[in-house]
């Protein structure tokens, strides 16, 4: 029965993307309509991206608007055959790095920049989080700790936590998306959950 529903549920989860070029190939004749509902399905994934890089949400949501603006502008580079969700986090990223770059004080932000190694040593196997990001984000109460507890963390590893473990991105579309291999990906979720799971913990023995 389990199995069942989860194949259900993927199949839904392909149906949807399999519009998506429709949608698109609609939106470029005009019809606004349509770019609303790919606004709709990623606006929540966006928003979180946005916030988890510039840790703070007034200005997040500034970055998820000037993100959908882009995508509709430049709606016309999108290749068919790639995945929408991708195309359009490469938008959200460089959006919200720029917007991070501008901030005072601040270094320019690139994927060579957030790619150092991380000097100490970490064991090979990502350990199991303290309880699900998902949930924790999701929880008004909760979010702040979450979003002041990422700030803490470097660029890199606050942006690999943020995508895999907050939107759920898989390990190799996160590489893809920063520009880093696999195995720095590895380290840099391990790095991030090792020190939020520290940072956090107090919160749950309460």
């Amino acid at each position: 029965m389990e199995t069942a529903v989860v194949v259900a549920a993927e199949s839904e989860v392909i149906a949807e993307i399999d519009q998506e070029p429709a949608l698109i190939q609609e939106t470029k004749i005009g019809q606004l309509t349509t770019f609303e509902q790919l606004v709709q399905k990623y606006d929540r994934v966006v928003l979180t991206v946005t916030q988890v890089i510039l840790g703070n949400r007034e200005e997040a949501q500034e970055a998820t608007l000037e993100s959908f603006f882009t995508a509709y502008k430049k709606l016309s580079q999108w290749q068919e055959g790639e995945r929408f969700s991708m195309w359009l986090m490469r938008i959200v990223i460089t959006e919200s790095l720029s917007r991070l770059a501008a901030q005072p004080g601040a270094r320019e932000y690139s994927p060579d920049s957030i790619c150092s190694k991380v000097g100490e040593s970490l064991p090979s196997k990502v350990v199991d989080w303290v309880a699900d990001p998902k949930e924790l984000y999701d929880s008004v109460e909760l979010r702040e700790i979450l979003s002041t507890s990422l700030r803490s963390l470097p660029l890199s590893s606050r942006m690999v936590f943020g995508l895999r473990d907050i939107v759920g991105s898989s390990l190799r579309d996160t590489a893809a998306l920063l520009g880093l291999s696999l195995a720095t990906v590895r380290e840099r979720l391990l790095q991030a959950r090792l020190h939020l799971r520290e940072r956090l913990a107090p919160y749950f023995e309460k």
